[in-house]
Formats: structure tokens, sequence, C-alpha cells
């Protein structure tokens, strides 16, 4: 195992409250779950730290300077207020989303202009392709269609592997009726928990 690997471990797993959660191979959907959650820990700038992930950067107009009859565009300069604050959220968060992805795809995205054309390479990269969200789509359906309970396996086993299999699905935006769900748990059950539950 290299260094860096051990480092970028280290790091994803120190949680820090000032450092952006480190992204692994494999691991987007959650990476991205607790990159949006710590920028919603940034009080000061959450909003614009948002707007800008979501919208894209601030867009210069065309003002009339005072003692001017000219429009121009806005420059750096000019802006004030809550214009200053989106334009310089836009900056931070493109290094925050530096600072949390791995070597390997950096050279891919540091040449993006927005933090939102950033944050779109990033998971295209790590999430893949098309192909690759069917396969996992596909993979995540064979593990609900086949879920069932192992021999002497306790209800709270049970419980938890089947609530980290419907997070998961959810995390992939997959949704089945609530009443699959519910026949897919009373039908995987052994015998022997199946009528305790079934009376609850």
């Amino acid at each position: 195992m290299s260094t860096s690997k051990t480092y970028q471990q280290s790091l994803a797993e120190a949680g820090s409250e000032t450092r952006p959660p480190m992204l692994e191979r494999g691991s987007y959907i959650p990476w991205a779950s607790r990159f949006k959650r710590f920028l919603n820990r940034k009080r000061e700038n959450r909003k614009w730290l948002l707007k800008a992930l979501e919208d894209g950067p601030y867009v210069f107009r065309n003002i009339t300077p005072t003692g001017s009859t000219i429009p121009r565009l806005q420059e750096v300069e000019d802006l004030q207020g809550d214009d200053l604050l989106y334009y310089d959220a836009e900056m931070e968060l493109m290094n925050m989303i530096l600072l949390s992805i791995p070597n390997e795809i950096y050279n891919s995205v540091d040449s993006c202009k927005t933090a939102k054309e950033m944050w779109a390479r990033v998971e295209r990269l790590m999430r893949g392709t098309i192909q690759n969200q069917v396969d996992r789509e596909t993979r995540f359906t064979n593990e609900f269609d086949q879920f069932v309970a192992e021999p002497g396996e306790s209800l709270v086993s049970i419980y938890n592997r089947f609530a980290q299999l419907m997070n998961d699905l959810e995390r992939n935006n997959m949704k089945f009726p609530t009443v699959s769900v519910n026949t897919k748990i009373l039908n995987s059950l052994q015998p022997e928990w199946l009528k305790y539950v079934t009376q609850v």
C-alpha cells in the first residue's frame, strides 16, 4: 500500500471540522453526501456555497457607474454584500473540492472553470458511466430480490442487513413500493421469527 493512500485514508477517517471529507475510489455516493453536510456546517456562507454548487458561479452584470452614462460589465472590485459573498464562495468551493479528491483524478478536474463543472466531472469520473450505473442498479435489485435470513440469524441482524440494503438502494435513487419492501422482509424471515413479526 502506498504512503499517499495511507495518508488519504487517515485524513478520511479523521472527520475534521475544518477539512472537507476525502473521496476514495468506490465511495462517491457517501462522499457526496458527507461533502454536502460539510458545506451545511459552514454557517457564515452555507447559502452561497450551496448556490455555487447547484447554480454555478456568480454572473457579472452590466452596471452604470455613478457619474457616468455608459454601462460596463462588473468587475470584482465592484462587488459588495451578497454578490461578493457569492463570488468568494465559488473560489472557496473549488478549493474544497480540490482538497478532497484523490491525486489520480486531480489532473482531470483542476482545469474546470467552475465549481459546478468540477463537481459534475468528479461525479462522472468516480460514479462511472451509465453502464456502470445500470450494473450497480442491477446488482442492488438482485440483492433485494435474493435477500433472505440466514439459518439461525437473529432478528436484529436481519433488520440491520436489510436496513443497510435499503439505505444503499435509496442512495442510488432506487425506490421500491412500501408494500414490496414490507412483503420482502416478511417473506425473507425464518418461520420462527415470522410468527412474532406478523403479530406485531
